[in-house]
């Protein structure tokens, strides 16, 4: 029994060893990253949660293993707005570089608790995975280039666990959105398919009709089956090319940016 987990536990540790030379990364690309961060997040994604203050109670039922169950129905209004507006100007600090690391923590300790509001409906969204791997972030030295007020520079082995980390949460994230879709797409059904039943949803219900979007409508439906197989596959590779080393992660990264 000893032999066996000390085999188990080498093993562990070189895999270990091995996901942090694959996510590592220098202080000057993880500023740049934060600025691109700060402004997608600016753009894009703003935190506004303050909606929820507006709806029904009636509609409250948040999980049991969750912040949200303390409470006996949405807060109000003005406090997440409040919050929202907090959380904004977190992520402005964080993209100029002002006490990076503390506004990381703190604004993904904030959103962490505004979520569990937010997904009191019963619905979780993706969004969650941003907010996970910028936690991850704050303890490496992404605050310390490109900064106005920077940070003090990290333990290296902190830091290399922290990126190793974010990398695993990216891979599991992508891969339990593979596994769910390698129990409904993967058939022999040429009457139906997987990716049209998404593409079609965002196409007609959430207008994404950008790009190469209307290009899918003259292709044949049996045609695209095969991309059921492509995407299942893809979506339940990252621990593989995480493993692989640099070059393959950061290729699989690329096609999962371009793609989304």
């Amino acid at each position: 029994m000893t032999k066996s987990l000390t085999f188990v536990e080498r093993i562990l540790t070189i895999c270990w060893q091995r996901l942090e030379e694959t996510c590592s990364n220098d202080a000057r690309s993880l500023g740049l990253f934060r600025i691109f961060w700060g402004i997608f997040v600016l753009l894009f994604l703003a935190p506004y949660s303050a909606w929820v203050g507006q709806v029904p109670q009636s509609f409250y039922n948040p999980p049991v293993l969750s912040v949200a169950f303390l409470f006996a129905g949405f807060p109000p209004y003005w406090l997440l707005l409040a919050g929202d507006l907090v959380r904004i100007w977190l992520v402005v600090l964080i993209t100029i570089g002002v006490k990076t690391r503390v506004c990381t923590i703190v604004l993904c300790l904030l959103t962490f608790i505004s979520a569990n509001f937010v997904y009191s409906f019963g619905k979780i969204n993706h969004d969650t995975l941003l907010w996970a791997v910028a936690l991850c972030l704050a303890f490496t030295d992404w605050g310390v280039t490109y900064a106005l007020v920077p940070d003090r520079r990290i333990n290296p082995k902190v830091a290399a666990r922290a990126l190793a980390t974010a990398g695993v949460l990216i891979a599991f994230a992508m891969f339990t959105a593979g596994f769910d879709k390698a129990l409904h797409w993967i058939n022999f059904d040429l009457s139906t398919s997987g990716f049209l039943s998404w593409f079609y949803s965002g196409y007609y219900t959430l207008d994404r009709k950008l790009l190469l979007a209307p290009f899918v409508l003259k292709v044949p439906p049996q045609s695209i089956k095969i991309l059921d197989f492509a995407a299942v596959a893809f979506e339940l590779s990252p621990f593989f090319f995480l493993l692989a080393g640099r070059a393959g992660w950061r290729a699989w990264i690329l096609i999962a940016t371009c793609f989304h």
